[in-house]
């Protein structure tokens, strides 16, 4: 009866490990692929606000439109002068509900040799956090699609 407790105990474990992890689909060559999550504040936004930055210079900033009360999406980012392999690449995403951000989430890593794959959680608290701080919007005029 222990030997098959032991084995019931480690196949439950087993099937517990299984179902908690998350997949996560491959990244196209030359691209960043981002799974976002959005809190229950930031995810009645209508549209969000993709702020790029490569080795903390070139920015580049573009608008989405998203459906609202989604709690996760995924992003893929094309870069047309050139996949930044080695260099460091900054993803910030403000959530918006109008021309308003309800929501922030950033994540900065070194862009691996063929593509990344990268988590993003947007929160309205870390918006709050920024905004006590002085942290710069977006600028949503500047946006490019």
């Amino acid at each position: 009866m222990p030997a098959r407790l032991a084995l019931l105990l480690s196949l439950l474990l087993l099937s517990l490990g299984v179902a908690s992890c998350e997949s996560t689909r491959a990244c196209r060559q030359g691209t960043l692929y981002v799974a976002v999550r959005f809190d229950s504040a930031s995810a009645n936004a209508d549209g969000m606000a993709v702020v790029v930055t490569i080795d903390g210079a070139q920015r580049t900033i573009t608008q989405k439109a998203r459906l609202p009360g989604t709690t996760a999406g995924t992003l893929e980012i094309d870069f047309p002068n050139g996949y930044p392999a080695g260099r460091l690449v900054s993803v910030e995403i403000f959530a918006l509900l109008g021309s308003t951000p309800v929501g922030e989430g950033i994540q900065a890593m070194i862009a691996l040799a063929d593509c990344t794959s990268l988590s993003i959680a947007v929160d309205s608290e870390s918006l709050a956090r920024d905004a006590a701080a002085g942290s710069p919007q977006p600028d949503r005029d500047a946006a490019t699609d």
